[in-house]
């Protein structure tokens, strides 16, 4: 065996062993849901995972009979899985799988690089294109599954800023490590529960109890990196990136936060016009007790009329509006934000684009 099927191997069995811990944890979330909706979504999820199983298997067939795996065609393959159901004259976008239609124009995908339900909007509202934005934000899991790719580990290098270990590529930080952060903290959880990601035995996973908790301590380089990965660019040109790259401009958020397709007007709060404290993770939802993320699933009451998810409260979210060279725009509110809703979940704040803070997270967009 030459040393590139060797190398190619040990790349597939690594491959495989994320596929089927991916495929375990999906189908034990399929055994505790109870939603129906939620059901086809991780079906299809699971679908997609069974034919990278198998592809990847028969790489590795090829591999152990001395043959240099043909896998040209995977992407072909992939892309026909929820092809049978497109509405008519909808257009797939590479990447996506289709799942189902909801408010008028509205489609529910998946993007298989990283499972992710997201929302395919028509025009509407602040925004005179379609687009695709996450449904859900991001996840420490979902981070860690990025972080802990093969092609993006040969790019992105380990280093230490203030006693917090951080992921750097081209000498910029992307997201620090949980344990050495909160070793740092002088507030609020300092002696309680964290969450976050942490270095362990060459490999990036969650703090127990977070994986479905959104991904924090991440720069606005960060997440576009993420997001650049999540829809097929070249690994190659991560170093191209610039921070706000695929993340939602702030009309595009809007909209997918805001905006009725149906009624065709805005809505004061994602859920309806008026503010409802049990529909998102703030300060109110703790009383007095210390405020933390929840899991990216946990307030279904709290959906916008597209269907978007923890718009309003549990953590802010990087916006790709830059009003400075070193600055982005952050939105939507935290887990620590108070009940005054005009004040902290309908404002944008500018802050430093290089800065990763313990209750800011980030979801994906881009124009279609």
């Amino acid at each position: 065996m030459n040393i590139f099927i060797s190398k190619k191997r040990t790349l597939l069995e690594k491959m495989l062993a994320d596929l089927l811990q991916r495929y375990e944890a999906k189908h034990n979330e399929l055994g505790c849901t109870t939603d129906e909706s939620e059901k086809l979504v991780i079906k299809k999820q699971l679908e997609v995972i069974e034919k990278e199983i198998e592809e990847t298997q028969d790489e590795l067939d090829a591999c152990s009979e001395g043959l240099v795996p043909e896998s040209d065609n995977r992407k072909t393959q992939k892309e026909q899985i929820g092809n049978n159901h497109l509405p008519s004259g909808f257009i797939l976008p590479s990447g996506y799988s289709y799942i189902e239609t909801g408010q008028p124009g509205i489609h529910v995908l998946l993007r298989q690089r990283d499972n992710q339900t997201v929302l395919y909007l028509p025009a509407g509202g602040k925004v005179n294109k379609p687009f695709i934005i996450d449904k859900y934000l991001i996840t420490n899991a979902q981070y860690a599954h990025f972080l802990n790719d093969s092609e993006v580990k040969d790019q992105i290098y380990d280093d230490f800023e203030n006693g917090v270990r951080v992921v750097t590529l081209n000498d910029q930080r992307l997201i620090g490590d949980a344990i050495t952060f909160w070793k740092t903290w002088k507030g609020c959880p300092k002696n309680g529960d964290i969450w976050g990601l942490q270095f362990v035995s060459g490999r990036w996973q969650p703090i127990a109890g977070s994986e479905d908790f959104p991904v924090t301590l991440i720069t606005a380089l960060g997440a576009s990196c993420y997001a650049v990965w999540a829809n097929n660019i070249p690994i190659h040109q991560l170093g191209t990136v610039t921070s706000g790259f695929y993340l939602p401009t702030e009309n595009e958020w809007l909209t997918a936060a805001l905006w009725n397709y149906t009624t065709h007007r805005e809505q004061n709060f994602p859920w309806d016009d008026v503010w409802n404290n049990s529909c998102l993770n703030s300060a109110s939802y703790w009383a007095g007790r210390c405020p933390q993320p929840t899991p990216v699933k946990h307030f279904p009451n709290g959906a916008s009329p597209s269907g978007m998810m923890d718009a309003f409260g549990n953590v802010w979210e990087w916006l790709a509006d830059s009003p400075s060279d070193k600055q982005h725009l952050i939105k939507g509110g935290a887990c620590t934000s108070s009940t005054s809703p005009q004040d902290n979940f309908h404002k944008a704040i500018p802050i430093q684009a290089d800065r990763g803070l313990p209750h800011c997270g980030f979801r994906c967009c881009r124009t279609t």
